[in-house]
């Protein structure tokens, strides 16, 4: 029994990301993308996606890098990683600080639908929250003359 306990206890602990290899991810992001200073309260990370009731071409909706799969897992996992406590006090020892204030929301639009749809959104800031209202105000807005132009 103490055997079968070790090896559980082994597994459980290769399971995920290393906090090194967050950071690592998390910096690589951050950088690539510009987003080493000025953070806003809320920074978004958004996946892609299709859906269909009937399409036998559905998968092509989707996204290629992420295995032909929506990006809402990818999304999801990138905002946990840049909100971790332990990830940002080893990004701020690289250079790279992120306020408290600040909070990653991760997201899936589904593009054929014009339509977005947010995780995790229990954990935010009473603060955060009501921004993040105001946000999905002006995402629906940005949404539907996406769909307009589209349509032309």
């Amino acid at each position: 029994m103490e055997k079968l306990g070790k090896i559980l206890k082994a597994q459980r602990e290769e399971l995920g990301f290393t906090v090194e290899e967050m950071t690592k991810a998390m910096e690589g992001l951050l950088k690539s993308i510009g987003l080493i200073k000025g953070f806003a309260p809320l920074v978004y990370v958004i996946g892609h996606g299709a859906s269909s009731v009937n399409n036998t071409h559905y998968a092509g909706y989707d996204c290629g890098a992420c295995s032909g799969r929506a990006g809402s897992v990818n999304a999801r996992v990138a905002a946990a990683i840049g909100n971790n406590p332990e990830v940002r006090e080893l990004l701020a020892q690289r250079g790279l600080l992120i306020p408290e204030t600040t909070q990653f929301v991760g997201g899936l639009h589904d593009t054929t639908r014009d339509e977005m749809e947010f995780y995790d959104l229990e954990d935010l800031t009473e603060t955060n929250r009501v921004l993040h209202e105001i946000n999905v105000q002006t995402f629906e807005i940005a949404l539907d003359y996406n769909a307009k132009e589209r349509s032309r």
